[in-house]
Parts: structure tokens; sequence; C-alpha cells
């Protein structure tokens, strides 16, 4: 996606798009900047945890279809993460979830169980130092839940589903639960 065109979508889901340029609206606005930046970037260059490592690259979470082009799987994808992203930690990228013990973290709130799973050796310190890291650990543990909802339905089903049901399992755990805050995540982005 268009950087301008990311900001603006990352910028209007936030709200600052309507407010006066105050210091706290010029902190969100880098936070927002700094976010969609490393969003596009991860979806575009991959990851890679050491200069000698493979790069490692992320999938668009919609299928490519004869009718919705890869570049709009990619878009639609983007936005989605960058939804959840606002949501979960508004653009901040070293937030942890300590209220109720949970320690999920950075800026897609990752349970740490994932994070291992996902980078070997990794923890929530370092998705909270390294947005680059942080992005494709989120991302990629919403692709695994889309995978294990898609896999738990008949054939018949799997195309009929939306990215309500696999984010329900992405905030709870389960396939199909926590519908209001599926809608939470994927409303802003239009993907619902």
């Amino acid at each position: 996606m268009d950087y301008a065109i990311a900001f603006a979508f990352a910028q209007m889901i936030s709200g600052i798009d309507k407010l006066p340029d105050t210091s706290w609206v010029k902190i969100v606005r880098s936070r927002a900047a700094i976010a969609t930046q490393t969003v596009i970037d991860v979806y575009d260059n991959g990851y890679q945890e050491t200069p000698t490592s493979p790069v490692r690259r992320l999938k668009p979470l919609f299928e490519v279809t004869p009718t919705f082009s890869y570049k709009q799987a990619l878009d639609a994808t983007e936005k989605l993460v960058i939804s959840v992203i606002f949501h979960e930690s508004s653009f901040r990228v070293d937030v942890e979830r300590t209220i109720d013990g949970s320690s999920d973290c950075s800026y897609m709130q990752t349970k740490p169980g994932w994070i291992s799973k996902v980078v070997p050796g990794k923890n929530c310190n370092d998705l909270k130092k390294d947005p680059k890291l942080a992005v494709f650990v989120g991302a990629e543990v919403l692709r695994l839940h889309k995978e294990y909802c898609l896999n738990k339905l008949p054939a018949e089903q799997k195309n009929t589903i939306t990215a309500k049901y696999w984010l329900g399992a992405y905030a709870s755990g389960t396939c199909g639960f926590a519908q209001v805050k599926a809608r939470e995540l994927c409303g802003p982005a239009g993907v619902c």
C-alpha cells in the first residue's frame, strides 16, 4: 500500500486527523507514522533476524481471487494489521499488559507463548524494542489463527466465513468467539 494512504488511514482510525496540532497529537502522529511504515516495510521486505539469517516473508491474510488482486489482498491485510496495532496499543511498541497478569505485549498485544513459536529465542522484551519484530510476530500470529480456524471447518464452509471468525480466535483463543472484539479489530479496515 502506498505509505500516504496507509498513514491517512492510521490517522483516521485514531481520530488525530481531525484534532488540532497539540503536543499529544504530534506524539500519536509520530507513533502512527512509525507503525505504518513498519507494517509496509515488513510486508514489502520481510523480516530478517540477523544480517546473515534468511529473510522471512509474510503473505497477505486475504485470498487472491479472479476479482480480488494480490495488491487488494495486501492492502486489506496492511489495513487490518494497522487497525489491530491501533486498537491494541495506540501505536506504542513498548507496551505490556500487566493488569490481568497476561503480559500480552507490544504493538499487537501478542501473547508471550506465541512469540517463541514464531521466532524461537525471542520474548516480549524483544518485541517492545523492535517494531519490525513486533509487526512480523503479530501478523504471523494472525495468520496462524486464521489457518487454525479454517482447518476446523468443513470444506463447504471455508468460503463463507469472514475475518471476524478467525479474528475472534486472535482475541479469545476460540474460533468464532469474541465477535464484538473481532469487529472492533476488523471494522475500521473494512474487512469484516
